[in-house]
């Protein structure tokens, strides 16, 4: 029980530190950010869909 709120924390963690980390970047970078932001989209989109897979 204790591995899985560990794990689900870890997620969430992983999750707010991407979002907190891309929305810098973007303000920092804004031409880089439209071609980032389209690249995360992509990668989230299909991580997206592998999870519910492998699940």
């Amino acid at each position: 029980m204790n591995f899985i709120i560990f794990a689900v924390g870890l997620f969430v963690t992983a999750l707010v530190t991407y979002g907190v980390f891309s929305q810098v970047r973007g303000e920092k970078t804004p031409p880089q950010a439209r071609s980032g932001n389209s690249d995360g989209e992509s990668r989230t989109s299909a991580s997206q869909d592998s999870y519910p897979a492998k699940a």
